[in-house]
């Protein structure tokens, strides 16, 4: 009988440990749940976020490409100062027998710059501005 009684009062003890431990696993369980939600949404907004990143960079890629070909049609157009026809308007007024091939290398060079200018403008047309917003 002396064990029996150790017993049953270390029962109602061992009731209270359990009904504590019990409350703390509740509280715990609530926890994980909780940061498993946030984990989720977290995770959902990491997604989010890099697809954002990914348009942002597919976005200026575009713009690079678009400022390289527009600097590319400015060299272009550039060259046409370089040409030594570009410069008769400065040299001195040619007279008699060099008339006419100064009028036609005059012409020369409009005719070439009135083409580059057309081929600059039909280059330009292709590269639509997508948002305009952005160059206000």
């Amino acid at each position: 009988d002396g064990e029996s009684e150790p017993q049953g009062e270390s029962a109602p003890a061992e009731d209270l440990f359990s009904g504590i431990h019990l409350g703390q696993l509740k509280k715990l369980e609530k926890q994980l749940d909780s940061s498993e939600g946030e984990k989720q949404q977290m995770a959902t907004n990491l997604k989010e976020l890099q697809s954002n990143l990914d348009k942002t960079l597919k976005d200026a890629a575009l713009q690079k490409s678009r400022l390289a070909e527009l600097l590319a049609y400015i060299s272009d157009l550039d060259k046409l100062t370089d040409d030594p026809n570009s410069r008769l308007s400065a040299s001195a007024s040619p007279s008699g027998d060099e008339l006419p091939s100064a009028l036609e290398k005059h012409r020369s060079w409009q005719d070439m710059c009135v083409a580059q200018l057309e081929t600059l403008k039909r280059n330009i047309q292709h590269l639509n501005v997508d948002d305009q917003a952005t160059f206000d």
